[in-house]
């Protein structure tokens, strides 16, 4: 059957006068012809001197499919124009699209009719724009993988024997270990600074050797207090982006591997620690990984709920969510906060706020944050009843090197990766810290 196309006058006017297609394409645009409608006519005419059209150049000029696709990190958006795909499912079949990483946000139908001319009979053909939203799913991804990681819970049975109790308690380790970013990805060649999670782990772990090692009476340590969080991971999801500006990140590995990586090195750096003193673990929420660290504290309490040798910060059994902490220890009192959201000013002043009986029995007071990745102190001033208090707001460094975002704005890491551990005398306050180097470990 010979199939003819029947172009309105007013298009073949256009077309049969003089410009270019483009400027042929903006008249008819102007007539209210969509796009779509005015290739099908350009083709058509074309072909008209040709041999006359048959069924199966029919197939290739009006059922034409044309399949726009927008995909992002964690959107995606199809617009399809075609004769036969009439419906959503039929839009998302036809792009090819994985429904077991993206699932539907939203979904439109339109619908318009050509004229054409099949055997001196002009018919209606129909043409459909189907146009999806979609969206990533990232939920559904987190909780897999974390379901993975809860069925091994129930094996760690082991009995941890009690430390002996020490007569005099005398010192705290405050393990400084902020701003850890296991899982991200940097090149020397690139950032003048290799990283990765082998290194990550490297760093976490032998840190904690390296700072009891030089130490001159461990046995003098009544108490170690690690705080879990600060950025411990790079990421937050699967989707690799920072989960406030939406930073992509340069990453090692999937998330499982990430998340497992850094759950091991964690519990080799608590499992060593606890062969010297208790440990107490609290969670400080960091901007790079606020839920993640704190599925890892979840993980770490179960991990040893057998264990009296380690503690947790727990509040009606769940791990404390709160953002800043605070201990006291004899005569000094510190503070925790990862640095970000808080002005340091303010930080002095927040503290005596939230923790205020600690504040009021406290002779030395100091705040200790992360996020900047280097060594900073300053000492904040502020007068009660005529009474001076001295309050240091200490930024601790970071074994971290530079990622490539991190070294284009100049933030270079080379040469001042470390760690912080400091030592509280519960009659003097801090007394000791030990700065541990990256370069020592590796």
């Amino acid at each position: 059957m010979d199939i003819t196309v029947q172009i309105p006058n007013e298009v073949s006017q256009i077309l049969e006068g003089e410009g270019t297609n483009k400027q042929k394409t903006n008249r008819l645009l102007m007539l209210d012809y969509s796009g779509y409608q005015i290739k099908f006519y350009l083709k058509a005419w074309v072909e008209k001197d040709k041999a006359p059209l048959t069924s199966q150049d029919n197939n290739e000029i009006i059922n034409e499919t044309i399949i726009n696709s927008d995909f992002q990190k964690d959107k995606a958006s199809l617009n399809i124009k075609s004769q036969t795909i009439k419906t959503v499912e039929q839009a998302i079949e036809a792009a090819e699209v994985d429904m077991e990483v993206w699932e539907l946000e939203r979904g439109t139908v339109g619908a318009w009719q050509t004229p054409m001319k099949i055997n001196d009979e002009v018919v209606q053909v129909t043409n459909y724009q189907v146009k999806v939203k979609l969206k990533i799913k990232v939920k559904n991804s987190i909780k897999e993988t974390f379901k993975e990681f809860f069925k091994k819970l129930p094996g760690n049975n082991v009995v941890y024997p009690k430390l002996p109790t020490k007569k005099k308690p005398q010192y705290m380790l405050e393990c400084g270990l902020v701003d850890q970013h296991f899982g991200m990805l940097a090149w020397s060649k690139e950032t003048l600074s290799d990283y990765d999670l082998k290194i990550a782990e490297q760093l976490y772990v032998g840190s904690t050797e390296r700072a009891i090692n030089r130490i001159k009476n461990p046995e003098q340590i009544s108490k170690i207090l690690l705080p879990i969080g600060h950025d411990f991971f790079h990421i937050n999801d699967s989707t690799n982006t920072t989960p406030r500006a939406g930073h992509h990140l340069d990453v090692d590995g999937r998330l499982a591997k990430v998340y497992s990586t850094g759950k091991m090195a964690a519990i080799k750096a608590i499992d060593y620690l606890s062969t010297i003193a208790p440990v107490e673990i609290v969670y400080v929420s960091g901007n790079h990984d606020p839920q993640m660290s704190y599925f890892l504290c979840e993980t770490i309490a179960s991990w040893y709920r057998n264990n009296p040798n380690i503690s947790f910060d727990l509040v009606d059994g769940i791990v404390n969510p709160t953002a800043r902490k605070y201990r006291a220890w004899g005569k000094g009192l510190l503070g925790m906060s990862h640095g970000l959201d808080e002005k340091m000013a303010d930080l002095p002043g927040i503290m005596a706020n939230e923790a205020k009986h600690l504040w009021a029995n406290a002779v030395y007071k100091e705040i200790h944050v992360g996020h900047l990745h280097k060594v900073r102190a300053t000492a904040s001033f502020k007068n009660y009843v005529d009474t001076v208090n001295q309050t240091i707001v200490r930024t601790l460094p970071s074994l971290c090197g530079s990622d490539d975002y991190s070294y284009s704005h100049g933030w270079l890491s080379e040469g001042v990766q470390a760690a912080e551990f400091h030592l509280w005398d519960k009659e003097y306050g801090p007394v000791q810290y030990i700065s541990v180097k990256a370069e020592e470990i590796l």
